[in-house]
């Protein structure tokens, strides 16, 4: 009963794979082109930011990189206020001395 059950599993799966449409090499090619088209287009209007080569901020400035922020135990936090994000530089120790034995390497 059990190899039946299979046997017919399998036949409807193998009936529904024949039916499928499959995609041609040029539907393949052609889908492929528009991909790389839409990826150039939107890489052309997508505005470019500068990112920070060095650090500015000092602890509490808002930032949008690690990098900005000055200190070695200081990284660009992101809190929620209300539903919008708030970007800051913060202090990355904890109240933990071992933790932060361990952290410093």
């Amino acid at each position: 009963m059990k190899l039946l059950h299979s046997f017919v599993v399998i036949t409807v799966l193998v009936a529904v794979a024949v039916a499928l449409p499959s995609k041609t090499k040029e539907e393949i090619v052609a889908e492929r082109d528009q991909l790389v088209e839409d990826l150039v287009q939107y890489q052309e209007e997508a505005p470019l930011r500068k990112r920070a080569e060095q650090c500015s901020k000092k602890l509490g400035e808002q930032c949008d990189y690690h990098c900005e922020c000055c200190g070695a135990t200081v990284a660009c936090d992101t809190v929620y206020v209300g539903d919008k994000p708030y970007s800051r530089c913060s202090d990355k120790t904890s109240d933990n001395g071992a933790l932060n034995t361990a952290g410093k390497g």
